[in-house]
């Protein structure tokens, strides 16, 4: 019973592999020192697509320490850089679980934009100012990275558990039987 539950939990572990090495899931991030803080835009999917919801991530930290950084609301305005237009525009509030982080999940054409990024105080006064280059892709068919990784986890992690089931088999003696 216990043999069976170790090959189970090196299982899940192997399976997990795919989100250790992308630490950001599959997702892309990037950065920029404003003065004493490290401003993050990210977003949560490989790329961002056109026409298709995609969810942005908005951080604030201590460049030196690490430290998430609280503000009191962001000011976040998507612009064209074709038309240079105002394509999106919003006012964020800190997330209530985690300091120095906002969320923000937009439908945008393709095209290439700037996000314009405006961290407030509680006075309402900016007090740290970036912006990002983002550029969206048309939509393309069917996106064969989720796929890929979740083949190539199974890949490892089967092969994980036949090396663990071998070494365990080996050190009871029972040559691969299982009770």
């Amino acid at each position: 019973m216990i043999k069976k539950f170790i090959l189970l939990l090196v299982f899940v572990n192997f399976l997990m592999v795919p989100s250790l090495v992308f630490g950001h899931g599959l997702g892309q991030s990037f950065q920029q020192v404003v003065g004493e803080y490290l401003v993050e835009f990210e977003y949560e999917t490989f790329e961002s697509l056109a026409d298709e919801a995609t969810p942005y991530v908005f951080r604030l930290q201590n460049n030196e320490t690490g430290e998430p950084t609280a503000f009191e609301s962001l000011l976040v305005r998507i612009v064209s850089e074709d038309t240079n237009e105002t394509t999106a525009v919003a006012r964020l509030e800190e997330d209530d679980f985690l300091t120095g982080v906002s969320r923000l999940t937009v439908l945008l054409p393709e095209g290439d934009y700037a996000v314009d990024m405006n961290f407030k105080n509680t006075e309402g006064d900016t007090f740290v100012e970036a912006e990002f280059e983002h550029t969206v892709l048309p939509a393309e068919g069917f996106d064969w990275i989720p796929v890929v990784s979740a083949i190539v986890g199974l890949i490892v992690g089967a092969g994980g558990l036949k090396l663990v089931e071998g070494f365990l088999s080996k050190k009871n003696g029972s040559k691969g039987k299982t009770k």
